[in-house]
């Protein structure tokens, strides 16, 4: 499936609407803050491959990126779990 401009501007509201519903009837902090979490990094992947135009890029770019994002959720939800 390939994902135009509109459909993914239209998958970022609806992540975005989640976000919100989450941050408002989720009642642990902790599950709360992962899930949005993890909604911002898909929100993140998408306005990097969609828009940056980061799908023909080397490969290296790509890793590196998905790598950064993979430590730095994994580190936040450390923390959080402290």
């Amino acid at each position: 499936m390939k994902l135009t401009h509109e459909k993914v501007i239209v998958i970022l509201y609806i992540i975005t609407l989640l976000t919100a519903v989450a941050s408002r009837t989720i009642d642990a902090l902790y599950f709360a803050a992962l899930f949005i979490l993890l909604l911002s990094a898909v929100k993140f992947f998408l306005v990097f491959f969609q828009f940056m135009d980061m799908k023909h890029s080397n490969s290296f770019w790509k890793t590196v990126i998905i790598l950064y994002l993979t430590a730095f959720v994994g580190a936040i939800g450390v923390i959080l779990r402290m």
